[in-house]
Parts: C-alpha cells; sequence; structure tokens
C-alpha cells in the first residue's frame, strides 16, 4: 500500500484545485453541526433525535464530497445535501456505528477506538454502494479494516500536530484540516478497496 506521508500528499495535490469549495463546505458542515450541537446541550430527546435525523445524512455528504475530490470527480457544493438523498441509511449508519463505539468506550477505550477504526469506512461504502444494506455496509466496513486498522491510526496521528495548530490559530485552521483528513481518510478507502479486490481475485 502507498505510505501515509504520500497519501496525506496526494490528499493535499487533490485538494489544490478545490480547496475554496472544501473550505466553504467544511464551514457549512460545521456550522450546521454546531448549530445542532448546541441543541443538544438541553440533553432533550427531542434535541437528541434531531441531531441524529441531521448529522448522519450530512456526514454521509461530506464523504460524498471527499470521495469526489480524491477521484477528480467533479466535485460540488451540493454534494454535502446528498446524504439526504440516501436519508434513512444515513441515519441508520450514523445511529449503529455511534452506538457500537459509544459501548466500546464503556467497556474500555481501547475497544472503542478499534471499533471506531474498524467501522470508519461505512459511510464510505454506503456513498460507493447506493444499494447495499447499512448492515452489509458495517460489515463490510470491518472486514476491509482487517489487517489496517493499524495502518489508519498511525494515519489519523500524523494530523494531530495540524489539529492542535488549528486550535492555536483559533480553530480557523481547522477549515483546512478537515477536510483534508476526510479526502485522505477517502484515499485510504480507495487503496484498501483495492487491495481488498486484488485479494479476492
Amino acid at each position: 500500500m502507498t505510505e501515509n506521508l504520500t497519501l496525506m500528499r496526494t490528499a493535499r495535490k487533490a485538494l489544490e484545485p478545490n480547496w475554496t469549495m472544501a473550505v466553504l463546505v467544511t464551514l457549512v458542515y460545521l456550522i450546521i453541526t454546531g448549530i445542532i450541537g448546541s441543541f443538544q446541550g438541553d440533553q432533550s430527546l427531542i434535541s437528541t433525535v434531531l441531531g441524529l435525523l441531521i448529522s448522519g445524512p450530512l456526514a454521509l455528504g461530506f464523504s460524498i464530497f471527499a470521495l469526489n475530490i480524491s477521484r477528480d470527480n467533479s466535485p460540488d457544493f451540493s454534494n454535502l445535501f446528498e446524504g439526504f438523498n440516501q436519508y434513512g441509511r444515513g441515519v441508520l449508519a450514523y445511529l449503529i456505528v455511534g452506538l457500537l463505539v459509544v459501548v466500546g468506550l464503556v467497556l474500555l477505550i481501547i475497544p472503542g477506538v478499534i471499533v471506531a477504526i474498524g467501522l470508519s469506512m461505512t459511510l464510505f461504502i454506503i456513498a460507493d454502494e447506493p444499494n447495499l444494506s447499512v448492515t452489509d455496509a458495517i460489515q463490510k466496513s470491518w472486514k476491509m479494516m482487517n489487517g489496517y486498522k493499524t495502518k489508519y491510526f498511525r494515519l489519523i496521528l500524523r494530523f494531530i500536530p495540524w489539529v492542535f495548530l488549528s486550535i492555536i490559530l483559533l480553530f480557523v485552521g481547522f477549515l483546512f484540516v478537515a477536510p483534508w483528513i476526510q479526502v485522505t481518510t477517502a484515499k485510504f478507502y480507495d487503496e484498501i478497496k483495492n487491495e481488498n479486490f486484488s485479494a479476492e481475485n
């Protein structure tokens, strides 16, 4: 597989002609999720359900946008809202993955991290295979990540200094770091997708 540093560089190169759009998409995504988070602060059932109903499809749309940038496939601002075209799948995937990660974290921190990494490709799979059921997408993510969890964990660790830098810059830098992370993950997804396809054939 491609080295993690190379994945980061190719993702950044893919973003070069799309930085303005990527920053705008990220800004809108963060504003909407931030508003949802402020509502969830009251811990009411209505705000929790509202957060779930919006956050899932929105996260799916962000994944669609990242895949289109990664593959040079005519990315567009409207991609952010395309997750609502698969509304039920976006909500269900977000709910199930979230619950599994929480259960893992409750048991111990490490199992929660392992579950989060193992299921991290779920939304990309759903974006890629609209006819696949949510449970099949979750299972496929877990199977695809078999043997690649450590590599992905190391990839995410490489972004930590950039995240800290964005905090120092009053989170403005996160408008650039977040899409970079997402497109790099999309690159990683395509890598392991191809690796799994080669192994099966």
